[in-house]
């Protein structure tokens, strides 16, 4: 009676969760190749590994878990094993710093050793995601029997954070419901310390966490929250920031207590993992060019990455998880000491791996990129050092302190791309400020204010909380705020970068509904409606990776709310409602490829 208890559980779980998707094959590389991008090896290191007080399980049980999967003759590998990992696209680190990734995990994973969570005070070991898990890119290109696989650091990931997020979730509910598991995870966790007791114990806290996993999966079912799904290299990154933050946590309470699901939304408008090189230096930042900060920037990532946070209780509220000093010192590595200069820079094609630009062909491009694509991308970042150096910038701005250059923002009735991250963003209210709204010390958070302000003015307490507790001076708060202020904004547009790297940069919009360069520069009526997302096997002459249907992969549906691919486009007509520029002939737009690649 009781191993039917177990697996009706087990099937109450599945009916909440959903199965296992099938993953891709396993993408092997015989080498890699390392881009020069103004990084040594230990800032790498450093920037795939630094903790940011995120959490995704208390790391001994993170890397004592098996995989989801059902096995009658053997034990199943480790879930943390770096091949199953690679399959949800996280890059394996052959050359890992053992000191700052012990357990050799992909790219992204991080030991926060001093974790202590705001609420319970609870500390243990924790793993939690860094930036490098979304902006560590790696691209595919076989050559002379080989697969060489090209870091691009910075770049936008190919990984599947929900196929993710499943995989660890059904991975603790098969240790604790399958006969047998719990009692391998308990002796890995415990090691020595194993005992009857002790295992129990464990039991008692792994439960909690099913329990409270399996309350937020009824409420996402009931809301429906997760309708439209990002697959592969996509996330609706503002808008789980905004469940996260004025959903999630302001709910944490410990034991768990009834769910208010006033602030949840919804999260349906993904984004591609976008490219962060250069973005430090940038007047305004997200693709909807919402935040000005640097510091609120990261640290309202964090959070969005469930960084736990006191949003609950008057006592020590806004305390956090989340680990400012190293923020800064993420946003140093980046940024460097001035615009575009000694931080990360942007990847230069790879001729020996990808190919000889054809310069005339590129030279053809050059002229096109001027007539056609300059005005909202601004001229190529050579130009616009030297326009910073003039004495006289064009393109730069002081308004706001140090000079930032200043990106166009396109309104959307006229760039006429998918407009579900704008209208989500611009509209969303507080619903439920709770104790937020009544505190005397830090900023208030009103109800009825849009969330993109309040989101911006809880950051901002997070951060004060911590600067406070650790009696950060305010010249040194200037600093490490980037000598910048506290500004969000919501405009009806998606705001226009440089284009210097964006070879390396697939698939393309705001939302990635567009596979490749070639597509971008086409009628709407040539891009593909559906295509598949997930393999790294790059395609050097459209600029983009290979799109064909895969088991596992993912099929990216342009008809579905969030993904739609118009809009930016090049056509017969007058301009507006999404034409941007005239029909080019197919040997224009290659041209115009060819010359991005030497951006």
């Amino acid at each position: 009676m009781k191993s039917f208890r177990h697996w009706a559980a087990l099937y109450i779980l599945f009916s909440i969760t959903g199965c296992m998707s099938t993953l891709p094959e396993l993408q092997k590389v015989d080498e890699n190749q390392f881009l020069d991008q103004n990084w040594s090896t230990e800032i790498r290191q450093k920037f795939y590994y630094t903790p940011q007080g995120t959490r995704v399980l208390p790391y001994d049980w993170f890397v004592s878990l098996e995989q989801p999967t059902l096995t009658f003759f053997s034990d199943p590998e480790l879930l943390s094993h770096g091949d199953y990992l690679a399959r949800i696209g996280f890059i394996p680190d052959t050359n890992y710093d053992s000191k700052l990734n012990p357990n050799n995990l992909p790219i992204g994973f991080a030991l926060d050793p001093d974790f202590t969570d705001p609420i319970s005070g609870a500390k243990m070991p924790m793993l939690g995601l860094t930036c490098a898990a979304c902006h560590t890119a790696e691209l595919h290109i076989k050559k002379n029997g080989k697969t060489i696989g090209i870091r691009i650091e910075g770049g936008p990931a190919m990984t599947h954070l929900a196929d993710f997020q499943k995989a660890v979730g059904l991975s603790v509910a098969y240790t604790y419901y399958v006969p047998g598991r719990f009692d391998r995870f308990a002796k890995r966790v415990l090691k020595t310390a194993y005992s009857k007791e002790t295992a129990k114990k464990l039991k008692t806290s792994f439960k909690n966490l099913i329990d409270a996993g399996v309350k937020q999966a009824e409420v996402n079912d009931k809301l429906e929250l997760e309708v439209v799904e990002g697959g592969f290299a996509r996330t609706d990154a503002l808008g789980r920031i905004l469940n996260q933050v004025f959903g999630w946590s302001m709910n944490n309470t410990n034991p768990p207590g009834p769910i208010n699901t006033a602030n949840l939304s919804p999260v349906d408008a993904p984004v591609n993992y976008p490219h962060i090189w250069d973005s430090s230096w940038f007047d305004w930042v997200q693709y909807n060019a919402s935040i000005h900060q640097p510091m609120i920037r990261n640290a309202g990532e964090a959070l969005g990455v469930q960084a736990p946070v006191n949003l609950r209780k008057e006592q020590d509220l806004y305390k956090s998880t989340v680990q400012v000093r190293n923020l800064f010192h993420i946003e140093q590595w980046l940024a460097g000491e001035k615009p575009f200069s000694n931080g990360l820079m942007s990847p230069k094609w790879p001729v020996e791996t990808l190919g000889q630009i054809n310069q005339s062909k590129a030279e053809q491009g050059k002229n096109l990129y001027d007539m056609h694509c300059q005005g909202c991308h601004l001229p190529p970042m050579a130009e616009l050092k030297k326009d910073l150096e003039s004495g006289d910038p064009k393109y730069w701005t002081k308004k706001f302190g140090p000079w930032l250059l200043h990106l166009n923002v396109i309104e959307i009735d006229q760039v006429g791309t998918d407009r579900t991250l704008l209208d989500n963003f611009n509209t969303r209210v507080v619903k439920n400020a709770g104790v937020l709204e009544k505190t005397n010390k830090w900023i208030p958070i009103t109800e009825g204010t849009h969330m993109g302000p309040a989101l911006g003015k809880v950051v901002e307490n997070v951060n004060n909380y911590w600067y406070d507790a650790n009696n950060i001076p305010p010249e040194e708060r200037d600093r490490m705020n980037g000598y910048r202020k506290n500004l969000i904004q919501a405009p009806w547009g998606y705001k226009a970068r440089p284009l210097n790297g964006v070879w390396a940069t697939a698939p393309f919009l705001h939302n990635g509904s567009v596979p490749n360069l070639y597509e971008l520069l086409s009628p709407v009526y040539e891009r593909s409606k559906t295509f598949f997302l997930g393999s790294k096997e790059f395609d050097p002459v459209h600029v983009g990776f290979n799109t064909g249907s895969f088991s596992g992969g993912f099929e990216l549906d342009t008809s579905i709310k969030g993904s739609s691919n118009s809009g930016h486009e090049f056509n017969d007509g007058g301009r507006g409602n999404g034409i941007i520029g005239p029909k080019l002939a197919p040997e224009e737009r290659l041209a115009i490829i060819e010359y991005l690649k030497t951006l």
